[in-house]
């Protein structure tokens, strides 16, 4: 369980007090440890929201790393962001949304594959010819 605060105010606006983060060429460490400052501050909440969506304690640790991973890939977009937990809480949708969506494409093709009716692969063609025609002559003598 997360049990960490905020250690310092997170500043994810321009002109915020951390002018390196504000910079484009901003340090990767300031950067990552502002990533960290967002993450102590918002992950029990991001989860706690990911499992209302999910229903699964399983899938919600799942989507709470995902939504953090997408958060550190896109650290360098963090001044820009005005309402971090409403950011956050919009990647946890989408996310839950994308893995709720491939999970039913999953079933959906599973469930056409399975009601596909493939021939036994083990006869020939010949034998196959051969076991229609003797279908026919069958329902030829049941129908009269």
């Amino acid at each position: 369980m997360l049990t960490a605060t905020l250690a310092a105010p997170v500043c994810l606006t321009a002109g915020c007090a951390n002018p390196a983060l504000d910079d484009a060429e901003a340090d990767p460490r300031d950067l990552y440890a502002e990533v960290s400052r967002l993450y102590l501050a918002h992950a029990r909440s991001v989860r706690r929201w990911a499992l209302r969506l999910s229903g699964s304690p399983a899938e919600a640790d799942d989507i709470t790393h995902e939504v953090f991973l997408v958060v550190h890939r896109r650290a360098r977009d963090l001044a820009l962001v005005d309402k971090p937990a409403a950011w956050l809480f919009r990647i946890t949708s989408n996310i839950a949304r994308h893995r709720w969506r491939d999970r039913q494409r999953a079933a959906a093709t599973r469930a056409r594959w399975s009601a596909t009716v493939v021939d036994d692969i083990s006869t020939t063609p010949f034998e196959a010819l051969e076991r229609r025609a003797l279908l026919q002559r069958l329902d030829r003598a049941l129908d009269s």
